[in-house]
């Protein structure tokens, strides 16, 4: 069997890609109201690191502290960052 014969036997390729655009002011509301939900419990000792793992662990808050600027002004207003 030739190449064309094997080519026209196999299935169609599927293209997978994913939508890497992330709304970020979006994503900038919902990450500050969660914390002010968790540090208005009276939870002040939380770290980054954790306030980041409840958050879903992602490491925005590590990574993309430029992006979040609400979410930054609120942990510098609750003195979790200088």
């Amino acid at each position: 069997m030739n190449v064309t014969g094997l080519n026209s036997c196999l299935p169609k390729t599927i293209r997978c890609y994913k939508n890497k655009r992330v709304d970020w002011s979006e994503r900038d509301i919902i990450s500050s109201s969660l914390i002010n939900d968790v540090l208005s419990q009276g939870q002040y000792s939380m770290s980054l690191t954790s306030l980041d793992a409840l958050l879903g662990g992602h490491g925005w808050l590590l990574k993309y502290r430029d992006k979040l600027p609400m979410t930054m002004i609120l942990l510098r207003k609750m003195e979790l960052i200088k």
